[in-house]
């Protein structure tokens, strides 16, 4: 398929749902997800619908102390929340709606793994948001990646002891990607992270600014090739 073809086909079909969590840990097997946060866009990153909401701490789990100092969550603020299998049940229908692209910063790596594990431990199916209903799973830390290897002018690139951080939050300060909230919140950390990806992918579509969003005053971008058109027409819509 021609990447015009593909192209189409992926605008009129797709949305894009940028997600973040929260979580009481580290491990996806033992831990669980705090507070789920997420922004449903159109392909051109309009936003359609949000979702925000908190999970009630399971008997069973023990915060990790360092968790707690990152996300600031008390136990105050979680036993209002939802029952875990009510919330997890939630989270099931939003990322399996049909023609979902599931996308965050870190994702693949992290609350992907927090979402498998969430819905085998309350027996749905933990890998069809990956691939079913036209459903498909995509990161942007790949991109940033790609961007402070290749194009490093595009961005402000903060340092952590004089050694380049791909940290979100740390992006987020230096190239003021949220005006307000705080890092770590998980509404703050999507709407950086859907202000990165608009950046980020306008220049791959357009090869020019993002719209309003000039991060770096006076660059300019690159009109990539064909071969790179269908390696992001594949990046997207792979599972």
């Amino acid at each position: 398929m021609s990447f015009d073809a593909c192209l189409f086909l992926f605008l009129i079909m797709k949305t894009y749902l940028l997600y973040d969590l929260e979580t009481s840990g580290l491990n996806p097997a033992f831990d669980q997800i705090l507070t789920f946060a997420a922004i449903r866009t159109d392909t051109n990153f309009n936003e359609l619908e949000r979702h925000s909401f908190t999970i009630q701490l399971r008997p069973d789990i023990v915060p990790s102390p360092q968790a707690c100092i990152v996300h600031r969550l008390s136990y105050d603020d979680l036993k209002d929340g939802l029952p875990e299998y009510d919330a997890v049940k939630q989270i099931h229908e939003i990322v399996n709606k049909p023609g979902t692209v599931s996308l965050g910063y870190n994702t693949l790596r992290f609350d992907d793994e927090f979402l498998r594990f969430s819905f085998y431990r309350n027996l749905l199916d933990p890998y069809i948001h990956q691939y079913g209903n036209g459903c498909s799973r995509m990161d942007i830390l790949p991109l940033a990646t790609l961007y402070y290897v290749f194009k490093q002018e595009i961005l402000k690139w903060p340092l952590n002891n004089g050694k380049p951080s791909l940290k979100l939050e740390k992006i987020s300060e230096e190239n003021v990607l949220v005006t307000s909230g705080r890092a770590h919140e998980a509404m703050t950390d999507v709407e950086a992270t859907c202000n990165l990806a608009q950046f980020f992918l306008t220049i791959f579509f357009l090869g020019g600014h993002s719209r309003g969003m000039a991060i770096r005053e006076g660059v300019t971008f690159p009109s990539l090739g064909g071969g790179a058109n269908s390696f992001l027409c594949h990046f997207l819509g792979g599972g």
